[in-house]
């Protein structure tokens, strides 16, 4: 029998393998054409940036802002001026994105720009100056097709689509046909170059023995252009670079976000609550206790309606707390809910999402402002654990049923960044507005918020844990939640609309 079943067997197995072989080709030569269709745009944007590494990028402001401050100042220049280029490309979707760095790992850059949402490419600078890698730039970008390219910086926060568009315009105008565009800034050097693939040729004169970081850049670049017989036109803008300490009022005008909310954010701590007279007080104790800064951290209890002394529980706390920055705001039920009103309520430039049944754990707001000061991490939450395991009491069998769900919490954190609420989310207050605030539905809240994030950036499980409950699965046992869990969130990925999933859920026609 055996032979035979190999032998019938043998056509199923070659169509079986046909297929996943056919499904990698398709998928391979999907990804292909994604990608020769971006490269094969006539148009490019190039932007010139350093991977924010502390004591390498921003130097001239190491002295004001310290080594970190100053490489946060890069990340977040560089990351909006990512914003500006994916609001240009949203109008001119025939512009192709790239970005050449210099600094930071393969893996480091990948992790910060392949979430991107413009769909970037980008590529390691080349050459010894930066003449040589802006003239390796455009030869590049002229060899994969592209007919007009512009090259920006990262660190002038005064770029915008209507400059872009300006010097595309410019440099698509035939009246002028072999021309340099230049945009100048205020330190005598240029914020932007473009010139077109039909005067290639010029690159190596036009860039070759200029002295760089001196106030004399923009005249040298606009001698070696004529000189290689090229007009120059000016773009009507001048803009300020971010190179010293006085520069920094320009960068909170244009980005709309000042140095001490870089470098020295509050965090937000928003407890929804409904009936958790019995956690509360740890929940909100333990959240002072390790707390890193307390001067720097506001607590904001949203309650949706307690009727078992939750309310008067907080009160007392607030009261005998009075040092702390502790409120409780009464707002409609539903976490998704009393989350939103915890953002309006908050002053926070983080803010941190808690279960009233959470224990966060040591130097908390430290863990947060690494792991969001990563680039690329549009957002984070804690590894998760449970308090019964924890307990000498906890029953054997039941132990083994937590640890295989504390397992397949981690394995789903790190495998799908897909953390849940339950294991405290935290964001910028920036990034929860870029995403559209928290969803207004009645349940998976938590999870669309993340499933946004993703599609931002990545989302980063800490290797802290946090501490919450096992009453629900004391309560229903190890299978029911974990099965309506996961029937949940197939149901939502399917379509099926959140009120509906509340009556599955609970049992009942709406939150009320």
């Amino acid at each position: 029998m055996l032979p035979i079943i190999a032998t019938t067997s043998i056509p199923s197995i070659c169509m079986g393998v046909c297929s996943i072989l056919g499904i990698g080709v398709l998928y391979e030569t999907r990804k292909q054409y994604k990608k020769w269709s971006v490269y094969s745009r006539k148009k490019r944007v190039i932007l010139f940036t350093k991977y924010p590494i502390p004591g390498v990028t921003k130097t001239r402001l190491i002295p004001t802002l310290g080594e970190v401050g100053s490489a946060r100042i890069q990340q977040v220049m560089t990351d909006r001026m990512l914003d500006v280029l994916n609001d240009f490309q949203s109008v001119h979707p025939d512009v192709c994105l790239e970005i050449k760095y210099f600094g930071g790992s393969k893996n480091d850059i990948k992790t910060w720009l392949d979430r991107k949402p413009t769909g970037l490419i980008w590529s390691e600078q080349n050459g010894n100056n930066l003449g040589e890698k802006m003239a390796n730039a455009f030869k590049s970008a002229f060899k994969q097709g592209a007919e007009h390219v512009v090259i920006i910086g990262a660190d002038i926060p005064g770029i915008n689509c209507h400059i872009l568009k300006e010097a595309f315009d410019k440099l698509e105008n035939e009246t002028i046909k072999d021309k340099v565009v230049l945009g100048p800034s205020f330190d005598g050097g240029y914020y932007l170059i473009g010139i077109g693939q039909h005067n290639q040729s010029t690159l190596d004169a036009i860039m070759r023995n200029i002295v760089w970081s001196t106030k004399t850049v923009l005249a040298q670049q606009k001698k070696r252009a004529k000189q290689a017989g090229l007009s120059v036109v000016m773009l009507s803008k001048v803009l300020q670079d971010i190179d010293t300490a006085n520069d920094l009022p320009v960068l909170e005008e244009e980005a709309n976000i000042t140095v001490t909310q870089i470098l020295t954010p509050k965090l937000s701590v928003i407890i929804p609550t409904l009936n958790e007279v019995d956690n509360i007080d740890n929940t909100i104790t333990t959240a002072i206790q390790h707390c890193t800064w307390p001067e720097y951290t506001e607590l904001i209890v949203c309650d949706g309606g307690s009727q078992d002394g939750t309310v008067e529980k907080v009160e007392e706390i607030i009261k005998n707390n009075s040092k702390y920055s502790i409120k409780i705001v009464q707002c409609p039920r539903g976490r998704g809910k009393q989350q939103s009103v915890g953002v309006e309520e908050s002053t926070g430039d983080i803010l941190l999402f808690l279960h009233a049944d959470i224990l966060l754990p040591d130097n908390y707001f430290e863990t947060i402002l690494i792991t969001l000061g990563t680039p690329g991490i549009s957002g984070g939450a804690f590894r998760f654990d449970l308090d019964q395991l924890h307990s000498e009491s906890c029953p054997k069998f039941f132990r083994m049923k937590l640890e295989l769900l504390k397992w397949g919490v981690r394995t789903r954190g790190d495998w799908n960044e897909l953390p849940y609420g339950d294991q405290a989310l935290f964001l910028t207050r920036r990034m929860l507005n870029k995403v559209g605030g928290f969803p207004d539905i009645p349940i998976m809240e938590d999870y669309a918020l993340v499933k946004s994030l993703q599609k931002q950036g990545h989302v980063r499980v800490t290797e802290d844990a946090i501490i919450t409950s096992a009453r629900r699965w004391e309560k229903y046992g190890y299978i029911r939640p974990v099965f309506w869990n996961f029937f949940i969130i197939m149901a939502y990925n399917l379509g099926v609309k959140p009120n509906t999933l509340v009556k599955w859920y609970y049992g009942k026609d709406k939150i009320s």
